[in-house]
């Protein structure tokens, strides 16, 4: 069953006032190379690619930061 706005909601002309303030700021401030750049972000959120890429760079964040961890651990005890 899809969800479908109801148009006597008080939260549509809210919504609506609020996705042309979003559009005017964007308008302000587009150029051909900021075109680019969230054409092709938008394009990777559309396959998940973006999605996988901040998972892997957590999971790789993750990963260093246990490991310095870990040496700082086994420097510690070396030095008794």
């Amino acid at each position: 069953m899809a969800c479908v706005a109801n148009p006597e909601s008080e939260e549509l002309p809210r919504g609506r006032a609020f996705d042309e303030a979003v559009d005017q700021f964007l308008e302000s401030i587009r150029n051909p190379i900021l075109d680019r750049c969230m054409y092709t972000l938008s394009s990777a959120a559309d396959h998940s690619l973006l999605w996988f890429g901040i998972g892997g760079i957590r999971a790789l964040r993750a990963a260093i930061s246990s490991s310095r961890r870990s040496s700082r651990s086994r420097w510690a005890s070396s030095r008794g």
